[in-house]
């Protein structure tokens, strides 16, 4: 488990795990519907973007904010991605 400590975070992991594992499955599942989808997208968008800044504003190593940086990076290649495989009217 993460250490939130440092960066002022109390840890509940129920509480931030359970949005993250709900999230993945809208992703993972096609029968789920693509507003869903859009929301979950948007979840973790925020919660990257707002990890990165924490551990930013706090110093921590180069290796945490790359970590971070690369999710933010494949997060917004598999939404583009998306996007286009439902713009080109493919639907499996």
């Amino acid at each position: 488990m993460v250490k939130l400590k440092h960066i002022g975070q109390v840890s509940c992991p129920g509480k931030i795990q359970t949005p993250k594992l709900l999230g993945t499955a809208a992703l993972a599942v096609p029968a789920i519907p693509a507003h869903v989808k859009e929301w979950a997208y948007a979840g973790f968008f925020i919660n990257f973007l707002s990890a990165f800044f924490a551990h930013y504003f706090v110093g921590d190593p180069a290796g945490n904010l790359f970590a971070l940086v690369l999710m933010l990076v494949l997060l917004i290649v598999s939404y583009v991605s998306r996007e286009k495989i439902l713009k080109s009217g493919y639907n499996s």
